[in-house]
């Protein structure tokens, strides 16, 4: 039988994601997403859990939060059956509402814990639903940008002063680039892949002062290095790569 015991993070912070049952788009409104993030307020304040990152999007939700291990699987189970209770009554229907058990991912380092925050503040803005990610209503960025805590604990507001000289410098890390895959969706996983493998091909093509990928990969040189490079990326593997290469014709 496997193991399914949830691996325990060395600093006790976890990037977390829960999505809707069946794919469904279980915060369909903003009225669904206001109640979810009122309800995430009430599971903070009713347990030891500091959350630093939080995005809803339609049929998802990401959190970066710390706690122990036990504590996290209650903090998360208190929001998930509240706001589950809520979708159920105003839908007027039964049953699960959320896809098996949340996923959890360790993040050991700090580089990683603000490169995951990034990821999740970008979310909306990589799923076209907004243009500029800083317009997003329903993530911890609107609490950054106003240094209010509100979802987030304090420490995040001190860490961000501890870590940015100003705001503006966190605005701008934002715009960074960084070839990582990150804890999502099936779905976003694939566009992670695809967004990786393009920025990729466009440092490739300004190091080789080439116009387009036709110019690039007419050297097998090239065309070696770009595949090489796609695979160290973490999270994808030799066979992702081959495929990835594949959309662009190598």
């Amino acid at each position: 039988m496997a193991n399914n015991s949830r691996k325990e993070s060395s600093t006790g912070i976890y990037h977390v994601m829960l999505r809707g049952i069946n794919k469904e788009a279980i915060f369909p409104t903003d009225r669904e997403k206001k109640r979810a993030l009122e309800l995430l307020k009430e599971s903070v304040d009713e347990h030891h859990a500091e959350v630093y990152s939080y995005c809803i999007m339609s049929n998802h939700v990401h959190l970066v939060v710390k706690a122990q291990i036990t504590e996290l699987s209650e903090f998360i189970h208190f929001w998930a059956s509240a706001y589950a209770k809520y979708y159920n009554y105003i839908h007027d229907r039964f049953g699960h509402v959320f896809q098996n058990r949340f996923k959890s991912e360790c993040i050991e380092d700090e580089r990683y814990f603000w490169t995951c925050i990034r990821y999740i503040h970008l979310n909306p803005e990589h799923a076209g639903i907004v243009k500029n990610y800083k317009t997003y209503r329903y993530s911890s960025i609107q609490e950054y940008s106003k240094c209010e805590s509100h979802i987030i604990c304090d420490k995040a507001l001190k860490l961000i002063d501890k870590t940015f000289a100003r705001l503006h410098d966190f605005e701008k890390f934002h715009n960074q680039y960084t070839p990582e895959i990150y804890m999502d969706t099936i779905e976003e996983l694939q566009e992670q892949e695809e967004r990786i493998a393009g920025e990729l091909l466009r440092e490739f093509m300004k190091k080789y002062n080439c116009s387009n990928s036709e110019e690039l990969f007419e050297r097998i040189k090239y065309r070696c290095e770009y595949k090489k490079a796609l695979e160290k990326i973490k999270g994808i593997s030799r066979e992702k790569a081959k495929k990835l290469a594949r959309k662009y014709g190598i």
